[in-house]
């Protein structure tokens, strides 16, 4: 199955992974994000409806209906994550529009691997953090194996703690930062004291994911990755190498 450059096809002939990768391939943001946005998710719920909805009408065809809980559920987190994509229409797409085109069974895997992730998770607020990772992944600032990672660790955590770990990134609770630790969020250092009589004292720091993860939450990382390569590029000049 390849993925060649846009044209009239039915997409629900094919596996729903290559249906998910050639939507993100041959649609731009503004045309994608905007028909999403004009209906509700609940009207877009209803299989007669979004048949009518480019770029996502194959949903709906390559299923006859969705009488499970669990396919709506799924189907509703595979809309709000198509609809979070901020990049779908940056020149840096081009690079991941050409790997697709060119490795088709990448673009399989790419697939795949995103409709587990989504599969996976408990809330549809995690689709759209699995959607800003996977937005830094289409314009190159993250690899595949950054991405596993990274939705790996939307999928462990709690969506309280998602949500305090874009507000802060250090004042939490013990609790809070075991959560963090068990989800390979948070690693966790022992030092001995300088206290006699006292035993070692712990102490708590995001792990480069769990950092990573945060900046991506809070529209950071792009420019902190810049901003580590104009440094190397500084150095380079000034000591040369």
């Amino acid at each position: 199955m390849r993925i060649d450059e846009p044209e009239e096809r039915d997409l629900s002939t094919q596996p729903l992974s290559i249906s998910l990768t050639e939507t993100v391939v041959n649609s731009s943001g503004v045309e994608l994000v905007g028909e999403l946005a004009e209906f509700a998710i609940d009207q877009v719920l209803d299989a007669g409806l979004i048949k009518d909805i480019p770029f996502v009408g194959w949903l709906a065809k390559g299923y006859s209906a969705y009488t499970s809980v669990s396919d709506r559920i799924l189907l509703n987190k595979i809309l709000r994550f198509l609809g979070q994509l901020n990049s779908l229409n940056s020149p840096e797409k081009e690079a991941f529009v050409s790997k697709m085109r060119k490795d088709p069974a990448y673009a399989r895997k790419v697939g795949e691997h995103i409709l587990m992730a989504l599969n996976r998770i408990d809330d549809p607020y995690k689709a759209e953090l699995i959607a800003a990772c996977f937005d830094h992944f289409l314009t190159g600032d993250l690899t595949f194996d950054d991405l596993a990672e990274l939705t790996q660790l939307i999928d462990r955590l709690l969506v309280s703690d998602l949500k305090a770990l874009q507000q802060d990134g250090t004042g939490f609770g013990y609790q809070q930062w075991s959560r963090f630790v068990a989800a390979g969020t948070a690693n966790f250092d022992l030092a001995e004291s300088c206290i006699e009589g006292e035993g070692p004292s712990l102490s708590y720091h995001l792990s480069q994911a769990g950092e990573w993860l945060r900046r991506i939450m809070r529209d950071e990382l792009r420019s902190h990755l810049s901003a580590i390569a104009q440094m190397k590029r500084n150095m380079e000049k000034t000591f040369g190498g």
